[in-house]
């Protein structure tokens, strides 16, 4: 009788096969491989071989590698960008920005990194995905394997997301952050916070303009968010303007970078004071008159005045629509408000913003004949 060896028992499938490209997303099962793929394939397993091999044959020079770092963290144009700020809970996270941790990964030298895309099923809804960072030089690489839901929460609400290009940048988003965290696991430490330390002190210096200046700017730039001074006072701890240190103008920065990138809100950064009860009952005391007495007068609510940027607008429509200039604006002005006005910082929020409309709605002071 001739004996028959059983099979062996299939190996579990390999997470990360030799032919697999990295930073390449997964083939979908039931697709066979082109021609084209499989060459690509072979040229990606090539590449890293030959990276791995550059690496170890031409080591990273520290020396080289800390220069560039603290010359790079040096430019007001990546300190301006080095940081993230949102709000969790009842707090605010902070920490270096995923475009700070390729620019160090870049002056370490040979590391690759990268996020990619493995399987995107719109049927549940949701899409894998993988961020991952290797230094070729240690051999040392973390990966990180994640579900993105296509969806977003807004409004305080989980919307879903129905175009491809949603769902990939949603997805992108999110492995944008992990792969911040990859990079930063194979940097080391002392790296990292010596680069945030450096950023925190170009940022206080300023480029050099002087510190008056500098305050006088970032009060003027949130004034466009209907940020007033008071609060950015509040923010401070109470300090006044005038006592804005350059630590406090790089806080100021940062909070502003992550506005404009959309990674935290006004209202996070400069919530409304929260009216307790007791300051409830207090006022409803006050305003309620004792006997004998009169009704109280409710105090009158002190306008906002215009900011900075409507001023200007309201400067240039009188000069353009008007051909008015100095002097001569304020009877024009005092007519149109209602009321007495003998400088352009008279003017509250609201004037301010009805002048705009008004002005902007005539035809042009060297056109306005034209046609009659």
């Amino acid at each position: 009788m001739t004996m028959v060896e059983p099979a062996p028992p299939p190996h579990p499938a390999d997470p990360y096969p030799a032919s697999a490209t990295i930073g390449a997303p997964a083939m979908p099962q039931g697709l066979a491989a082109s021609q084209g793929t499989v060459i690509e394939q072979s040229r990606a397993v090539a590449e890293v071989q030959a990276m791995v091999i550059v690496a170890q044959e031409r080591p990273r020079s520290r020396r080289l590698a800390i220069d560039e770092m603290r010359e790079v963290c040096a430019m007001e144009q990546v300190a301006n960008r080095a940081f993230y700020r949102f709000s969790r809970g009842d707090g605010m996270v902070t920490g270096p920005t995923v475009g700070l941790m390729r620019e160090l990964a870049r002056c370490w030298q040979n590391i690759t990194h990268g996020v990619t895309e493995l399987r995107r099923d719109d049927a549940q809804g949701i899409s894998e995905w993988q961020a991952w960072a290797w230094d070729l030089q240690a051999n040392y690489r973390v990966a990180r394997v994640f579900i993105v839901p296509h969806r977003r929460d807004k409004g305080g609400k989980r919307v879903p997301l129905t175009t491809d290009r949603d769902v990939y940048e949603g997805g992108a988003n999110q492995a944008s952050r992990r792969e911040r965290e990859m990079i930063k696991a194979v940097l080391p430490p002392w790296f990292v916070e010596d680069a945030e330390d450096i950023c925190r002190r170009t940022l206080e210096e300023g480029g050099g303009v002087p510190l008056a200046r500098r305050i006088t700017d970032a009060v003027g730039r949130y004034e466009t968010l209907g940020v007033r001074v008071e609060q950015l006072v509040q923010k401070l701890d109470g300090r006044a303007a005038d006592d804005w240190t350059p630590y406090d103008l790089a806080q100021l920065q940062i909070i502003w970078q992550s506005i404009h990138r959309r990674e935290s809100t006004v209202d996070d950064e400069f919530p409304s004071p929260k009216v307790t009860a007791a300051e409830v009952r207090g006022q409803a005391a006050q305003m309620t008159p004792a006997a004998g007495q009169a009704d109280p007068v409710e105090p009158r609510r002190v306008p906002r005045a215009a900011t900075a940027k409507q001023l200007t607008a309201v400067n240039t429509l009188l000069g353009s629509k008007l051909g008015l200039t100095g002097d001569a604006r304020f009877p024009r002005l005092t007519d149109m408000v209602g009321r007495e006005i003998t400088s352009t910082k008279d003017l509250t929020a609201d004037e301010a913003g009805r002048l705009i409309e008004d002005l902007g709605a005539l035809p042009d002071a060297d056109t306005a004949g034209e046609g009659s």
